[in-house]
């Protein structure tokens, strides 16, 4: 379970990231 959680914040950071180049 704290893999998963790990991978989801890591996906979170992810998209986050992405969010900001896109804009």
């Amino acid at each position: 379970m704290q893999q998963d959680k790990r991978v989801w914040q890591q996906n979170r950071d992810l998209a986050g990231l992405q969010n900001h180049s896109i804009t």
